[in-house]
């Protein structure tokens, strides 16, 4: 479960979209959250760049807005980051 999320979250980080406008808009699992994350703004210099934008959502930089992915909508229960990984998980029981 934890690869196939990562498979996804990877996969749509990595869209090669260089028109200005994100293909992901119409994908309905995420969300726009606008240009500024956690005091941090999205733009070029940090395209690609992931983060939990609160502890239910993945958030990462794309062609300078942020779109974020509600983790239980995808399965899993909480945002990590952990210096080295941002991802959504289960958390154990």
């Amino acid at each position: 479960m934890l690869t196939r999320i990562l498979f996804c979250l990877a996969l749509v980080a990595c869209s090669d979209d260089t028109s200005g406008t994100s293909s992901n808009s119409t994908d309905t699992n995420l969300i726009d959250e606008g240009t500024t994350i956690n005091g941090l703004v999205c733009d070029s210099s940090i395209d690609g760049l992931a983060q939990c934008g609160d502890d239910t959502t993945f958030v990462y930089c794309s062609n300078g807005e942020w779109w974020g992915q509600d983790c239980p909508s995808i399965g899993a229960d909480v945002c990590i980051d952990d210096g080295t990984l941002v991802d959504c998980v289960i958390e154990p029981s």
